[in-house]
């Protein structure tokens, strides 16, 4: 991969990596609830602030006359791939170390949602915020990214 695209790349995933994590910031401080994993407008507005940045990100990108689909790819992939990782961090900070209540909502959350025998009990459900868990839940959530980017570097193609 080319430098250029790798710092391009890099330098805005982390800008947005960082603005992910005041959006999320704002809606955790107005109520903790808001972040739960459910249907609503912080989970709505986050998925499409990525869609809509990752295409931003990607159509700016000047370094040559001729752009592959590969290289816008490659573009929007690390974006996301990059401001992900750092979302995935700063969950694990803050359900671990910054809020540990957090994670009883979550759970109550849970328990009044789904059934008793999905979850299994406390300590087992608390395990899902270690770090390795959080990690495996990021490589899971890059593979729509790479849907995403597929869809967004062909758009980018037609448009341009």
């Amino acid at each position: 991969m080319d430098k250029k695209i790798y710092e391009h790349a890099l330098f805005n995933g982390a800008k947005f990596g960082f603005f992910c994590i005041c959006w999320t910031s704002f809606f955790y401080v107005l109520n903790s609830k808001n972040i739960l994993p459910q249907p609503s407008f912080y989970t709505v507005s986050l998925l499409l602030f990525m869609i809509l940045f990752s295409f931003i990100v990607t159509y700016i990108f000047k370094y040559s006359s001729f752009f592959s689909f590969k290289t816008y790819f490659s573009i929007c992939f690390l974006f996301l791939a990059i401001s992900l990782i750092i979302l995935r961090v700063y969950y694990f900070l803050l359900y671990n170390y910054f809020d540990p209540h957090l994670i009883s909502e979550y759970f109550d959350f849970y328990i009044t949602n789904f059934d008793d025998y999905i979850i299994g009990d406390k300590n087992n459900f608390m395990n899902n915020f270690s770090f390795l868990k959080q990690l495996q839940a990021y490589v899971f959530s890059l593979i729509p990214c790479a849907l995403y980017s597929a869809l967004i570097s062909l758009l980018v193609i037609k448009i341009k």
